[in-house]
């Protein structure tokens, strides 16, 4: 059981391979997804009590941004099951980030160094990572690709220490006044085993209400246990510089529906 839970928390360090949030203007891992002079602070509650806080500021072609998820109470117990001996713990995952990028004509180049916590228990496990993106406009059209977690090995016991699950993304996207549609792929471990396709379509049906969905036909290429929600729709308004967010994940086999709000504010 603990086992498990240290493998899932691990796992952790791997986002979400769905790009529906973030083409639908909530999220973004690319560090060349950045504009001057703006301040970024989102929240998402999702169902099994996780929370999820990320604040963003960006001057002067540089950008730090911070994230903490924490995943809830985690009631452990031992193999006999005995309500007195049961331990709560609530593991968490603080992620802080400095980069920079640079715009070249139509080219945008950015590169970031991370630093990680995770905390399961008396359990942890914290390094660092760098991270790199690119993104091309063509008229309406923007193509982009970027790498994450390219770093040295870390792990829960001092023995053993395994590589972190280093991905890239790559993808084409299109965008108008009243509908946003992309096409990406995620490579995990750089293995074309892992492979992974998403397509996301957006769709602006009054003033600033959006309505998309999101097909993904999701592998588990991560380390550990990792759930996979192969459909999902999203609801966003926005007003003024206040969005937002309601998402639903649909699973795959037996896992429950996955619920999550999201709110941004950009200053």
């Amino acid at each position: 059981m603990i086992l498990m839970t240290l493998f899932a928390a691990f796992s952790f360090l791997v986002p979400d391979a769905g790009r529906l949030a973030g083409e639908m203007g909530f999220v973004d891992y690319n560090p060349a997804a950045h504009k001057n002079g703006r301040a970024i602070f989102m929240g998402e509650l999702s169902t099994l009590d996780s929370k999820k806080a990320i604040v963003c500021i960006a001057k002067k072609n540089v950008f730090l941004r911070a994230e903490y998820i924490n995943f809830g109470e985690l009631v452990v117990r031992g193999e006999v099951p005995d309500d007195e001996g049961a331990v709560s713990v609530f593991p968490y995952l603080f992620n802080g980030e400095i980069g920079t990028w640079k715009r070249f004509g139509r080219t945008s180049l950015g590169f970031s160094l991370s630093f990680y916590e995770q905390r399961v228990m008396e359990y942890y496990i914290s390094g660092y990572y760098l991270s790199m993106g690119v993104i091309h406009k063509v008229k309406s059209f923007n193509i982009q690709g970027f790498v994450r977690n390219i770093g040295g090995r870390t792990g829960y016991i001092e023995r053993e220490k395994y590589p972190l699950p280093v991905f890239a993304f790559a993808g084409l996207s299109h965008s108008s006044r009243n509908s946003r549609i992309a096409l990406g792929s995620v490579f995990g471990y750089f293995s074309p085993k892992s492979l992974l396709f998403s397509l996301v379509y957006g769709r602006r049906i009054y003033k600033e209400l959006w309505l998309g969905a999101e097909v993904l036909p999701e592998k588990d290429f991560s380390f550990g246990y990792r759930e996979r929600y192969p459909l999902r729709f999203m609801m966003r308004v926005a007003k003024g510089n206040i969005s937002l967010g309601y998402e639903v994940k649909v699973p795959k086999g037996a896992l429950g529906f996955k619920h999550s709000l999201y709110c941004g504010v950009r200053i």
